[in-house]
């Protein structure tokens, strides 16, 4: 379910568990693959998509993003590098928070898209560079039964 808010980003839910893998390693950052990636992105068509990463914690974060954001506890973030075809660089970057509401234990929340200074780049950023990479890249550019990833 998608939700507006200050009409500015979109509001997704996420179960806990599509972002556990992510969160026991404590915000160090892994790249996402195949059925690792979270369900809502099933919906951006899988030539859009470059590269997911995204890092996390199990015990919430510190809020200060300097982004207008849903109260509760910052889980994470996820970053989506999209090619850029119509750009003069050759990758778009949006952050996307990952907040666990307050009186929520199994559902999680996603803000965004939020651009930030890495938002037009050509490159992945260095600090990305050979981390660890969770899932397995789905066949044909599908998940099991689906049409798009």
């Amino acid at each position: 379910m998608v939700f507006k808010w200050k009409n500015i980003m979109r509001l997704k839910k996420m179960p806990e568990v599509e972002f556990l893998g992510v969160m026991e390693r404590r915000w160090v950052p892994v790249e996402l693959l195949g059925d690792a990636r979270p369900k809502w992105m099933m919906n951006i068509p899988r030539n859009v998509i470059n590269c997911v990463y995204a890092s996390g914690t199990s015990s919430g974060g510190d809020m200060r993003t300097g982004y207008s954001l849903p109260a509760g506890d910052l889980m994470g973030g996820i970053d989506v590098y999209r090619n850029a075809s119509d750009d003069p660089v050759k990758l778009n970057k949006d952050w996307y928070a990952v907040i666990r509401p307050q009186n929520s234990k199994e559902m999680l929340l996603v803000a965004g898209p939020h651009k930030d200074h890495e938002h037009w780049i050509n490159d992945i950023p260095k600090r990305l560079k050979g981390v660890e990479v969770l899932g397995v890249p789905p066949k044909n550019g599908k998940r099991k039964g689906e049409e798009i990833w």
